[in-house]
């Protein structure tokens, strides 16, 4: 994994390998059992309050929903010593299921079916207490593979020790 920042803009890339019985439903040969993922990222941001950020991966064994890749704007960002701080983005995200099939946003590692989907996130965090941050977002898209719509509403509060 690379990363780097040049004064207002970062950015990265990575390269992942997998080897698992799984992915033999997901490559055209069923006797591969790999996943090569490469994935690159950059943003800017613009000033103190306002950031452009955008990724891109690629699942290069899998013939389906091999790809993902999602921009993201965020305003402020909520700081947990800071009570009363608060953020908010506005996202696109495209999350083929054989290329993220891990995803660190919240919204996606819930049980609630939201994987191999496109469509637009929003969001809000905020600081009630010094170190507590509450969470919402909100998802409406389609399912990759059906074309059938797909939703989700997620709240988390968090506590830091």
């Amino acid at each position: 994994m690379l990363n780097g920042t040049a004064g207002k803009l970062y950015g990265g890339a990575a390269y992942r390998h997998f080897s698992s019985a799984a992915f033999t439903r997901i490559n055209d040969d069923a006797s591969s059992d790999d996943a090569n993922l490469w994935s690159v990222g950059a943003g800017y941001k613009f000033d103190r309050n306002w950031d452009l950020s955008g990724a891109y991966a690629k699942n290069t064994e899998a013939d389906t929903d091999a790809t993902a890749h999602n921009i993201q704007l965020n305003y402020k960002g909520a700081q947990t010593a800071n009570k009363g701080s608060w953020g908010a983005y506005t996202a696109y995200r495209y999350m083929g299921q054989n290329v993220a099939f891990a995803p660190l946003y919240e919204m996606f590692l819930t049980d609630s079916g939201m994987n191999n989907v496109k469509g637009w996130e929003v969001g809000a965090e905020y600081i009630p207490f010094t170190n507590v941050m509450s969470k919402i977002q909100y998802f409406n898209g389609k399912k990759l593979d059906s074309d059938r719509d797909a939703e989700g509403l997620f709240g988390q509060v968090n506590f830091f020790f």
